[in-house]
């Protein structure tokens, strides 16, 4: 009745509203096109490695601006600078979208188009997480980012669950299109929230850039328990690349399923984010941080070790409804782990300092994803995909187990 309560008052605010409605229509356009690049980009290239590097690409961006993105956004309007790039996006995905329609859309285009839509991501992401502390209170980020998170999740579901459907109705191109007229719609959305406070926002200087960014980087350096959290966040997101990496390859080559089995996957995976997220403020009333950090993320290691197994499998109803099941598992941990670190670095963070701080953290976590996908487009020429599967859950026990020592992290509530 209490999480009811809290979920029914942040309801209340028009501007939080405003925002979750932009992430619903933006996360849903991605669902879709997500579905349709991944499954493009494998049966253009027949290729687990081509795979890995376009994945690699896709985070390539983040590696180069994102450092320094935070800084430069620090001293902008953050609505604004959200509307700008999501208006940006939505230019480069119609691209893409007339590329598809006049029969010119190849692999090398995907990478060049991927790279400067997510550079304008880059400069979204610390905006963002600026803009979220003026829409809702300290108190109410728990449940606030959580109903985000897990909302916004369904709305992924639902293109998730659609997507082989609408890849066999109006096909990839026409899921790019829809995924266009979701950044444009969210670009109006947030023209319509009404921040109001300091309006003295201004670019920086060269040198109060710099003064900026060096600020940032020497607060993190005081702040052990940031370092500890962007720690784990390097450890999430190397961890997954190969669910995201190799899950087409395996899916369709491996395993010899098609396009549904792997909609369906996904669907199953991201249903389970979803009650994650949505069940953090309770969990976080019985049990502690520390424990919502580590112990959820087990399951991943367990999502590897089954994957590996499921090709001794030979009926595929059974097949199905196996990785079915490891998916959804896996979903419930991955939210409850990952939606706990983002909801403690919102709290800590001083809300000065946050655009820079998370733009830092992002960029030096993410860099270990293309780095992992590039170890893992090498790895897929000497080993099945099976084997990489095992061996990355291997690595996950051994890595949570040894955060389970953190001093820092024993304290935290």
């Amino acid at each position: 009745m209490i999480m009811k309560q809290g979920y029914l008052q942040i309801l209340k605010l028009r501007n939080y509203r405003i925002v979750l409605t932009a992430n619903f229509i933006n996360r849903l356009g991605d669902s879709i096109d997500m579905i349709a690049f991944t499954w493009l980009t494998f049966s253009m290239t027949q290729s687990a490695s081509w795979s890995a590097v376009m994945f690699a690409v896709n985070q390539l961006p983040a590696v180069l601006f994102m450092p320094l993105s935070g800084a430069f956004v620090e001293g902008l309007n953050k609505k604004s600078v959200i509307i700008f790039c999501d208006f940006m996006r939505g230019l480069c995905t119609a691209f893409i979208a007339y590329l598809c329609i006049i029969n010119q859309l190849n692999v090398y285009w995907l990478l060049t188009f991927t790279f400067i839509n997510n550079t304008f991501e880059c400069f979204r992401i610390p905006a963002a997480a600026a803009l979220l502390p003026q829409v809702l209170n300290k108190d109410q980020y728990d449940y606030g980012l959580s109903l985000n998170t897990s909302l916004t999740n369904t709305c992924e579901l639902i293109g998730i669950a659609f997507s082989g459907v609408l890849l066999a109705v109006i096909g990839p191109t026409g899921a790019v299109m829809i995924d266009t007229i979701s950044f444009f719609l969210c670009a109006g959305l947030f023209y319509l929230v009404n921040i109001k406070g300091k309006k003295s926002e201004n670019s920086l200087s060269t040198s109060d850039y710099r003064s900026v960014f060096k600020d940032g980087i020497t607060y993190i350096k005081n702040f052990r328990l940031i370092k500890i959290l962007l720690a784990y966040s390097i450890l999430c997101n190397a961890l997954l690349v190969p669910i995201n990496t190799y899950l087409a390859p395996f899916i369709n080559g491996t395993l010899s399923l098609n396009e549904q089995a792997y909609s369906t996957f996904n669907f199953a995976l991201t249903l389970g984010i979803c009650i994650g997220t949505f069940l953090l403020p309770y969990l976080r009333k019985h049990f502690s941080t520390r424990n919502l950090f580590l112990y959820p993320f087990y399951s991943v290691a367990l999502y590897y070790f089954m994957m590996m197994l499921a090709p001794l499998l030979k009926d595929t109803l059974a097949l199905s409804a196996y990785i079915i099941s490891i998916a959804f598992l896996c979903g419930i941990g991955f939210g409850i782990s990952c939606n706990a670190c983002a909801v403690s670095v919102m709290k800590v963070i001083d809300p000065s300092y946050l655009s820079r701080v998370t733009a830092i953290i992002q960029a030096v976590s993410r860099a270990f994803i293309p780095l992992t996908s590039i170890f893992l487009s090498i790895l897929s020429l000497y080993f099945s995909i099976p084997v990489i599967f095992c061996g990355f859950a291997f690595f996950t026990i051994m890595s949570i187990t040894g955060m389970m020592f953190s001093k820092t992290l024993k304290q935290m509530n």
